[in-house]
């Protein structure tokens, strides 16, 4: 697949995902005044700014370097993203997805620093449930 036809995927992916965005108004968030530029883009044989595509990034968390060469994933995940998901679940189950992060970085912990963190982690697991369970 082309840069070009990886880049229209994108900004048609960006364009699904934002309600209401017109070319005009995409053009003008990615800092350019008519959207001929974004129409251009598309023409195979077109080269593509770097410059376009670190806005490109910034803004939407697209990848230079998919787009340019294909390598990687479309989009660049970012943290921020991964914890307003994690952070969407229930109230209920934050306590669960605590313990698993923590489970998850004993794991990773353990295997450098040995059985130590573990101990630590299960202690502050149980307090968590204790914590958890008081009035505020």
């Amino acid at each position: 697949m082309e840069s070009n036809v990886r880049l229209r995927k994108a900004l048609r992916y960006i364009k699904k995902n934002n309600k209401n965005l017109t070319n005009a108004r995409l053009a003008e968030i990615l800092g350019y005044k008519s959207k001929t530029y974004l129409s251009s883009l598309g023409v195979s044989g077109v080269t593509i700014s770097d410059d376009f595509l670190e806005v490109l990034k910034e803004k939407y968390n697209i990848s230079p370097e998919w787009i340019k060469t294909g390598a990687g994933e479309m989009l660049i995940p970012n943290l921020k993203s991964e914890l307003t998901e994690l952070l969407s679940i229930p109230p209920n189950k934050h306590l669960i997805l605590i313990a698993f992060l923590l489970r998850k970085f004993a794991a990773f912990e353990s295997h450098y620093y040995g059985e130590l963190y573990e101990d630590r982690l299960k202690k502050l697991v149980e307090e968590a449930k204790v914590f958890s369970q008081q009035e505020i």
